[in-house]
């Protein structure tokens, strides 16, 4: 059949044959590259996951030392709002080191997109 076929592509080494007049190809050529961008895919969801499930997390740390700090008077006032600073300093440090980590994934081609850069390669 390679006698009789075109090769349409060269997909990350996978050369996609497609018989010669097909108009099929490019479904073809575009279904591989879908396949090899899956593991890039699950890896991208899971990140997304575990950071929503961070943000909650923090979100509700934040939420009961605001409710503390308003509910207490005179110097447990003072503690309680010193908490709340404290967290939120952890908080946004803890936002830029994982903004650092991701940003460093990407430079290094291990980023969202598997090592692909955008146009699939």
């Amino acid at each position: 059949m390679v006698g009789k076929a075109t090769a349409v592509a060269n997909v990350d080494g996978t050369t996609v044959f497609c018989p010669k007049g097909e108009t099929g190809a490019v479904a073809v050529v575009d279904q591989v590259a879908a396949q090899q961008a899956q593991p890039g895919m699950q890896s991208m969801m899971q990140m997304h996951e575990q950071t929503m499930a961070e943000m909650k997390a923090t979100r509700a740390r934040l939420d009961t030392l605001t409710k503390e700090m308003n509910d207490a008077s005179g110097s447990q006032k003072v503690d309680a709002v010193a908490a709340v600073v404290n967290e939120l300093v952890r908080q946004q440090n803890a936002m830029y080191e994982r903004m650092g980590q991701i940003h460093g994934q990407m430079m290094s081609g291990r980023g969202m997109m598997g090592g692909r850069n955008m146009m699939g390669r």
